[in-house]
Formats: structure tokens, sequence, C-alpha cells
């Protein structure tokens, strides 16, 4: 079906059944149909961590975060990670829902550049679901 909404509901329990590349296979559905929304790029945040595809999360979240500074999960799930990960200062430190409120960077935990490409990780070699 063509509700960015529902793919994103979808991927979002994929995830928490622990069927994370389902969950972003769903997810990659959602934001072809709304590729603007924030919501959907935490699930892909969420998906992600839960596969230990840390950089990848940042850059996931770090998207949502942009797209709606107000998105309260986002900055929950930055948060977690930024604990989850011992960071305190630096890039992190600056992010919303962690110890400050500027301007999220263009940089991940380590300091380099975040993968632009982790929207929600490579498209899988079989087709969309329908």
């Amino acid at each position: 079906p063509k509700d960015a909404f529902g793919w994103n509901n979808a991927g979002y329990c994929m995830a928490h059944m622990g069927r994370v590349e389902e969950a972003l296979q769903s997810c990659r559905m959602s934001l072809s149909l709304d590729p603007r929304n924030s919501e959907t790029r935490d699930s892909v945040g969420f998906a992600l961590g839960l596969a230990g595809r840390r950089a990848e999360v940042f850059a996931a979240l770090s998207k949502a975060i942009k797209l709606n500074p107000q998105n309260t999960e986002a900055r929950k799930h930055w948060a977690q990670l930024c604990q989850a990960a011992g960071i305190k200062d630096g890039p992190c430190g600056q992010q919303p829902g962690c110890e400050g409120d500027a301007s999220v960077p263009a940089e991940g935990p380590s300091g380099g550049a975040a993968d632009a490409r982790s929207d929600a990780g490579p498209a899988p070699a079989e087709s969309q679901p329908q």
C-alpha cells in the first residue's frame, strides 16, 4: 500500500521483534513515499541500533532531528546511544537530547563524517514488499 505511516509502523514493529532487515525494508518503503518523515528516520536509527551499526544510527538520528527538532523519540534514542557509547562531550554532547541543545553537526560519535548513504541501509537484492 501507499501508506508511509503504515510502512513506518510495520518497520518499527519488525525491529521490536528482532527482524531488523525486514524492519529496514519497511522503512525504505515508508521513505520512498515520504522522504522527509522524521519518525521513519528515527525508526531506521532504532533498527540500525539493534543491528549494532552505530555510525549509521547516528546518521539516521541526525537526519530525524534535523527534519523535526521536536521529535522526542529521536532525541531520546540519540541520548541513549551517546550514553551507550560513553560519549559525554564532542559532537554527541552537542546534540539535542544529550548535554546541550546546539544544532546537529554532520559528524558521528567518532568525530568523522556521518555516512550519507545510511538512510535505511543498502536496498535488498530481492524485490520490495508490495
